[in-house]
């Protein structure tokens, strides 16, 4: 196989390799660190790390700018509504968290457009679709998660184990980051792409529940919730908080995509989101107010995070 296959498959395929801001800063802090380059080239060094400097904090602000716009979503009465009502209309959402429906709910509204298909670059190609040349994707809140260090047991609520690799080894949450790798129909163009297509059937085949109830109920059972069926009076859901149970009205049992229980766990879905973002909040805050009293010790656990219906 020539050398360069892989590079010119990749770029056939749409793909492009770009750097991080993290990893450019680093490189020219690197150059102009270096004694053998000219004064004219490390002042020019400086300049373009001001420049990306400067970038890096305009989308950070920026970003942050969608989740706090999320958060006054979810302040609202009709929060759960509105984000039936977006998921419903919007193919691919269902898999996103409550959370980051919002955010691209907020970063769509900015943009003054209407959000009706939503994939990454290579879900498209495999539709027939590239990405148009200046699009820009819609950002989410992704997970980072690492292996456990060490073979002693964890101490008690110090970690939130997040699954198992393939390797075997536990992976245990370590925070969040923005993501910008999703992409809407009116963000693509028609393309001739030579591999395996996807359908409209791909989300059934990944295990995603297609009745809209079941999306619901799988996130709130995420969250670390317990649903039962039994008696709720007038009520078609209902909910105690202490045990973290649902409760839905028996007569519910077999209805499929009923509206007054769509809405009802919509409403509960986003109390359980909010709660869950006040949680964590409050732990970031008070990480911050302990690094500025004492240095972060190495190779410990993650912090506790509580994750209940928080971003996934």
């Amino acid at each position: 196989m020539p050398k360069n296959s892989t590079r010119s498959k990749s770029r056939a395929h749409g793909k492009k390799r770009t750097k991080s801001y993290k990893a450019m800063i680093a490189q020219l802090e690197a150059l102009i660190a270096d004694e053998s380059i000219t004064e004219e080239e490390r002042a020019n060094a400086r300049d373009k790390l001001d420049k990306i400097r400067k970038r890096q904090e305009e989308t950070q602000a920026e970003r942050d700018g969608y989740r706090e716009q999320a958060r006054e979503y979810m302040r609202s009465e009709d929060a759960g509504r509105r984000y039936t009502e977006f998921v419903r209309d919007v193919a691919g959402l269902a898999r996103f968290s409550f959370g980051n429906v919002l955010m691209i709910m907020a970063q769509a509204e900015q943009r003054g457009v209407k959000v009706t298909e939503l994939y990454t670059k290579a879900e498209w190609l495999r539709r027939g679709r590239k990405i148009r040349k200046g699009a820009k994707a819609y950002v989410v809140c992704e997970p980072m998660t690492r292996s456990r260090k060490g073979t002693g047991p964890a101490a008690p609520g110090a970690v939130v184990k997040y699954g198992t690799s393939q390797t075997g080894s536990e992976r245990f949450l370590s925070g969040f980051r923005y993501s910008a790798r999703w992409f809407d129909i009116a963000d693509t163009e028609p393309h001739d792409f030579k591999g395996p297509r996807s359908t409209d059937e791909d989300d059934a085949q990944a295990g995603l529940p297609q009745a809209f109830t079941d999306v619901l109920l799988m996130k709130i059972r995420d969250a670390g919730w317990t649903v039962e069926f039994g008696p709720t009076g007038t009520e078609p859901v209902t909910a105690d908080h202490d045990s973290m149970t649902v409760t839905i009205a028996e007569r519910l049992q077999t209805a499929v995509d009923d509206e007054t229980l769509i809405q009802a766990l919509a409403a509960l879905l986003a109390e359980i989101t909010g709660a869950a973002w006040d949680r964590a909040e409050a732990r970031a805050k008070a990480g911050e107010d302990d690094k500025t009293e004492k240095p972060a010790e190495k190779n410990t656990e993650p912090d506790e995070f509580d994750m209940s219906g928080l971003w996934g």
